[in-house]
């Protein structure tokens, strides 16, 4: 086995990408992310390798080098080379660390909310009930620009069982846009069940999943969302709310790409 420290340049990465004919199924989501990162300087020399059986053919690294030739940059890492077969059933058997880990291994209490609350704060940027594909970097920034998502985590955290997230994501939002104490009453209501005036969507919504809890066919995560994000909007402007029908638009508005 061979060690070294290299800076692999497109052509190179292009060449050893000749020689991956045993490998994963590709993730273009995942080159993106990489490609993302080479481009905007966030790439890390993290102590991964690439790794290179004994013949020559690539065993390791396919997504690093394709976001490398896709960027037109080279990239410093590592380069592990003349690996015997035997070790093939040994490579990325590891758990892969989550943001919420790389968040609770920086001494974050509410890691796991805190890290799928600006899951879904970016996904609402995009009016996008998907998760939108985001490189730790890419999060990292994102929580530097907006920190007071920690407090909005905290604030949520056990409002109501099983919609912590959303609740603070709609609860950060409303703050954001200089609705704090809107954003406030709309929680507490979550949290104590007390209506604040007729037809208050956030106490209808609460009465709904409570009274459907059991309904998981109908009543999944992605409904409990857009319910939720639709009672903001409501409970924003003093309307009221009689119907469990949610918007097909998953959205909050003046929440978007340029606020990220």
């Amino acid at each position: 086995m061979k060690i070294e420290i290299a800076t692999i340049t497109p052509y190179m990465a292009e060449k050893l990408l000749k020689s991956n004919i045993q490998n994963r199924r590709v993730k273009l989501h995942q080159i993106d992310s990489l490609k993302r990162d080479i481009l905007s300087g966030n790439w890390k020399e993290n102590g991964d390798a690439i790794r290179i059986h004994q013949n020559g053919t690539l065993m390791d690294g396919q997504h690093r080098l394709m976001a490398c030739v896709s960027a037109n940059v080279p990239i410093k890492t590592i380069v592990v080379s003349e690996l015997d077969d035997d070790v093939k059933s040994t490579i990325d058997c590891g758990v892969k660390r989550k943001y919420n880990d790389h968040l609770s291994l920086r001494g974050f209490s509410y890691s796991t909310q805190i890290a799928s609350t600006m899951t879904l704060l970016i996904g609402l940027a995009h009016n996008s009930a998907s998760v939108i594909a985001s490189t730790y970097s890419e999060r990292d920034k994102f929580l530097e620009n907006h920190p007071r998502v920690i407090d909005s985590a905290a604030k949520c955290h056990k409002a109501f069982k099983g919609v912590h997230s959303i609740l603070s994501a709609v609860h950060y939002i409303g703050c954001y846009l200089g609705k704090e104490t809107k954003a406030n009453e709309f929680v507490n209501v979550w949290k104590t069940g007390d209506k604040t005036y007729y037809g208050d969507p956030a106490h209808f919504a609460r009465e709904y999943l409570i009274k459907n809890i059991g309904n998981a066919k109908n009543i999944n995560i992605a409904f409990k969302n857009r319910l939720i994000v639709h009672s903001w909007n409501k409970f924003s402007n003093n309307d009221p709310l009689f119907r469990s029908v949610a918007p097909d638009t998953y959205c909050i508005p003046n929440w978007n790409k340029n606020c990220l």
